[in-house]
């Protein structure tokens, strides 16, 4: 989420393509964190594509330029289950699921968990 120009320069929420309140919110915050590691010179990071801010954040990062769409958090822009979930409730809580172990074990290999 930041300039290709300017490696100092970082980009987040509604700019980006991002819509909806808390997708704002979310990549605002992840983008601040990242500004702040890049002022300290250590490397930035990214939320792993399987929480909805990771996927937010990889959809307007490699979304192709001639069809870009703004988009706002849902469930199609997450990468698939590794199994086959029945039931809308059910399906999300799998998708809730991968995304909290993920996000756990992204956590802990950046020195937050």
């Amino acid at each position: 989420m930041r300039s290709k120009v300017r490696e100092d320069l970082f980009f987040a929420g509604q700019i980006t393509g991002v819509e909806g309140y808390v997708g704002n919110i979310a990549t605002g915050y992840l983008t601040g964190w990242n500004a702040a590691r890049h002022a300290r010179g250590q490397e930035l990071v990214a939320l792993p594509e399987t929480t909805m801010t990771g996927a937010l954040c990889h959809y307007v990062t490699h979304a192709s330029q001639a069809d870009f769409q703004p988009m706002k958090a849902n469930f199609g822009i997450l990468p698939e289950l590794e199994r086959v979930v029945r039931g809308k409730r059910e399906r999300g809580a799998a998708y809730a699921a991968r995304a909290n172990e993920h996000l756990a074990r992204f956590t802990g290999e950046v020195g937050l968990g």
